[in-house]
């Protein structure tokens, strides 16, 4: 086996393992680089526009003509879009290029916009021929997209011809193309007529493309590429020494990307207008070598985007900086995608597609984003991106083997096409656009048509022609969710993360959650993990199978970072995950009676004694004391703490100077439960709360046992994306059954949608017409937030019932008849083993009961709510009746 075939057979093992789906858009990406800066540049006078501009607003700003960084090679990017303002910023920069110093064509490797206009600092003793050949091939490329008679292109192709000259001029009797010329005689730094010139792929790739617009001379020009490709296959591939650049003899040399990616891409072109069996061998031959320099494995500590964690793919290798994933070598995944044109090779299209997007996802891992220099690696990983969306679309589909594979924000695609239409799954994530250009290869030559089924859907016939070139396809939303847990959580408390996704899986999916601390190392295992199990029905929660112990998290965790995956029956995989900031809280009992207790920051004159008839241990004062401060530790974020005392005689509580509660008098005061409720921040804006307990005089001794704190109110941070996780004690959930209840002479207004909206819905602040008005949330809202989040109604909003023949006066004087309708709709769906469903049945028409507010039936059974589903208003269901309800049917407080 060689050591390419090896390669593929890693890649590919890795590829099957590794099959995650993304939920970050290259599109948004690529634009973002090209276009949002550009705008800012222009905006803060940092403008290339101009030759001879006025002066610069922050500093001079350089725009690099180079193998690794070319604003030519963004300039044609920018040229791919109808955008007025891109092609002019393409027009610029191609006249900077135009404008740069030449001698026989050879020309300086970077300009500067300084105070005194454009600037061409010669920083070296040299001309780099490798750059200036990419340059040229960027700005021939570029011409073709102008008017043949624009000037612009005329000068471009007139520069580009003169460096042809100089190259057909300077090439060896072996085919090699030295790359380094001083800049006094323009001879070549290459002594030796027999040294190794890997860098010759970009002359080659020049010469292959001034042949291609058939200029003068052709045949010659492209002779010398042919030339060049051989000596790169006969002596540099055997080597091994592909260093991008020249370096003095006895200098370390460093493995390079690029210019495996220039000989490929040579070697292509020259194929393109010379098909030939040793042309494609030598592109094969360089993009096998170029795979080995390709990442098969992702560092999760380089994807800083929690949403995109997968930088495999990428290209890690250049000897000027050692990178994992090297934006400025994105080239190379064009350069795959351009060999699986040319050879059908299914390896090369999904390293194409991960060289791409690995380059512009590790961006994150850059300190400024990398989106601060359009004109470095994040202007060429963006560039090669668009050009990747302009000429292969989202999504490509290689027909004859059967194989799928996504570019843009997409599951990967599946496709099935065995003698009938070709089906295929297409997924997208996110607010991306719901249609995506697919293109079709390896189609059946004897075939005009092909009928075509999208996501189960039949969109009848397509021309061949037109799946080559590419076609629109809607592809369907994949379910999204987003992080969002408690910003605190008390220690003493556990939780349980549920994933709320926006749409419903498919059906057959698993699924695992894990969280980890901030902080902790990649490799390490996380502090907590637990399957999730599907949801019962369509749109519920996906529920752990064990709740997070608290404590686990340590109280030095700042931020927290969930991971829920879930896997599909044909091993498909789908990642979300997120950080938010979270703080590890009290505990929601404290212990007054321990002696050493370092949270009394002040005992006074308190004792501890023995309190009441289970002898618990208490603080005790006596009148003229000196009272004792307990300190609570709490969120400084919390908008509102309940406090819980278990104390006996009279007692005063301070908090900042202020009396919070006071009990005085000569009457005996036995054991007791006092409430208090604090709702000034102020209070606890330093992270704690201190209570000072005092004697307010009298016989009767202060005994104070336990206190109980619990904090409601406590606003969440903003979110970073993708799993919903949700506060939760375990055993306090309440289970509702919604009956729809429509009598002949009184239908139901109010449709099965809305009932769920404002039962179970996230984010309802309005009841729907006819007569809308503002509400606080749906039940199950309002629920959670009466319970400080801990209490967590779910359930299910049935089919409507038709109560035929039977009259809503009828019912009103016998309401238990409602009881057997609603027994009769929920015999087919069982009780959850949590316990405690409650039963509300929405009915047409005026209230049953007494009131407006409807009735509770608690004679023959369980108790049910029953109300009408409009009020006298018109408006349909109002919350906060609805939860008045279900309460009552509950705990009975009807």
């Amino acid at each position: 086996m060689t050591v390419a075939a090896l390669a593929r057979e890693i890649f590919e093992r890795a590829d099957a393992a590794a099959e995650t789906a993304s939920t970050a858009s290259l599109r948004t990406r690529w634009r973002r680089v090209l276009t949002a800066d550009a705008r800012t540049r222009r905006a803060t006078g940092r403008d290339a526009s101009m030759p001879v501009p006025t002066a610069v607003g922050d500093g001079p700003l350089d725009l690099p003509l180079t193998a690794r960084a070319n604003v030519v090679f963004v300039a044609l990017a920018l040229a791919q879009g109808s955008d007025p303002r891109d092609l002019a910023d393409a027009r610029d920069l191609l006249r900077v290029a135009i404008a740069a110093p030449r001698r026989a064509g050879l020309s300086p490797s970077a300009a500067r916009i300084g105070s005194s206009g454009l600037e061409w600092p010669s920083d070296t003793a040299t001309y780099d021929a490798t750059a200036i050949a990419w340059t040229r091939t960027c700005m021939l490329r570029l011409a073709n997209r102008l008017p043949s008679d624009d000037p612009l292109a005329r000068d471009a192709i007139e520069r580009a011809g003169e460096t042809v000259a100089f190259l057909l001029d300077s090439q060896r009797q072996d085919g090699a193309i030295p790359s380094r010329y001083d800049t006094t005689y323009l001879a070549p730094e290459q002594t030796a007529t027999t040294a190794l010139a890997p860098e010759s792929g970009a002359a080659a790739l020049l010469l292959a493309e001034w042949a291609s617009g058939g200029r003068e001379p052709r045949s010659r020009a492209l002779d010398a590429a042919a030339a060049a490709v051989r000596h790169l296959v006969h002596d540099v591939l055997p080597s091994g020494s592909w260093q991008d650049s020249e370096v003095p003899a006895g200098r370390a040399t460093g493995q390079g990307s690029l210019a495996l990616t220039f000989a490929a891409l040579a070697a292509l072109r020259i194929h393109e207008q010379r098909p030939t069996p040793e042309l494609r061998d030598a592109a094969v031959q360089f993009l096998d070598q170029l795979s080995l320099q390709q990442q098969t494995w992702s560092p999760p500590w380089l994807a800083r985007d929690p949403r995109f964690p997968d930088l495999r793919g990428g290209m890690g290798c250049h000897e000027a900086a050692a990178r994992w994933s090297d934006p400025a070598c994105a080239l190379a995944g064009w350069a795959f995608l351009v060999g699986y044109e040319h050879t059908g090779r299914i390896d090369y299209l999904r390293r194409g597609a991960l060289a791409v997007r690995a380059a512009i996802f590790a961006l994150d891992a850059e300190p400024d984003g990398g989106a601060a220099d359009l004109f470095g690696p994040a202007g060429v990983a963006a560039a090669v991106a668009r050009l990747v969306a302009t000429r292969f679309g989202d999504a490509i589909l290689d027909v004859g083997a059967g194989e799928a594979v996504a570019i843009e924000n997409l599951a990967r695609p599946r496709m099935h096409h065995v003698g009938g239409p070709i089906a295929i799954q297409l997924r997208r994530f996110g607010t991306d656009p719901t249609r995506q250009r697919v293109r079709f290869f390896a189609l059946p030559p004897d075939v005009a048509s092909f009928a075509l089924e999208v996501n189960g859907t039949s969109l009848g016939l397509f021309p061949a022609p037109d799946l080559l070139a590419g076609v629109e396809l809607t592809a369907e939303p994949w379910p999204a969710a987003r992080f969002a847990p408690p910003t605190v959580l008390q220690e003493d408390l556990p939780f349980e993360p549920r994933l709320i996704l926006s749409a419903p899986a498919p059906r057959g999916w698993t699924g695992e959650i894990a969280l980890w601390a901030e902080g902790t190392q990649p490799t390490a295992p996380p502090l907590w993990r637990s399957r999730l199990q599907p949801p019962p029905r369509e749109g519920g929660a996906w529920r752990t199978t064990e709740p997070v112990e608290c404590l686990a998290l340590r109280r030095s965790a700042a931020t927290l970072r969930a991971t829920a995956t879930l896997t599909g029956p044909a091993g498909e995989t789908l990642v979300l995950s997120g950080e938010a900031p979270i703080q590890l809280g009290p505990a929601s009992e404290f212990s007054l009676a321990s002696i050493d207790s370092t949270d009394c920051v002040a005992p006074g004159d308190s004792r501890i004694v023995v309190f009441g008839a289970d002898s618990r241990l208490a603080r005790g004062l006596s009148a003229g004391d000196a009272g004792f401060v307990w300190r609570v530790a709490l969120a400084s974020t919390t908008g509102e703490v309940e406090l819980e005392l278990d104390l006996a005689g009279p007692f005063r509580v301070l908090a900042g100077g202020s009396v919070l509660a006071e009990e005085a008098g000569i009457a005996p005061r036995p054991r007791r439960a006092v409430n208090l409720r604090l709702a000034d921040r102020r209070l606890w804006e330093s992270g704690n709360l201190d209570l000072r307990f005092e004697h307010p005089g009298g016989n009767e001794p202060l005994r104070v046992s336990t206190l109980r704190t619990r904090m409601r109110g406590v606003a969440s941070g903003a979110p970073a994306a993708d799993a919903l996780v949700r506060a939760r004690q375990p055993a306090r959930r309440l289970d509702l059954a919604v009956v729809p209840v429509s009598f002949q002479d009184a239908p139901l207004v109010a449709t099965r949608d809305q009932l769920r909206a404002a039962f179970f819905g996230e984010g309802y602040l309005r009841t729907p017409p006819p007569q809308a008005r503002a509400t606080a949330g749906s039940v199950r809202e309002l629920v959670a937030a009466m319970s400080g989040g801990r209490t967590q109604l779910d359930g299910i909003v049935l089919e409507p019932v038709i109560a035929r023949g039977v009259l809503a006066a009828d019912v009103a004087r016998n309401p238990e008849a409602l009881r057997k309708l609603a027994t009769d709709a929920l015999s087919a769906h069982p009780q959850e083993p949590s316990g405690g469903r409650v039963t509300v049945i929405v009915h047409g028409g005026p209230s049953l009961g007494p009131t407006d507010d409807g009735l509770v039936l608690a004679q023959d059974g369980p108790p049910i709510a029953v109300l009408p589903d409009l009020a006298r208003d018109l408006s349909i269901l109002p919350v906060g009746r609805a939860l008045a309800m279900v309460l009552g049917a509950r705990f009975g407080l009807a």
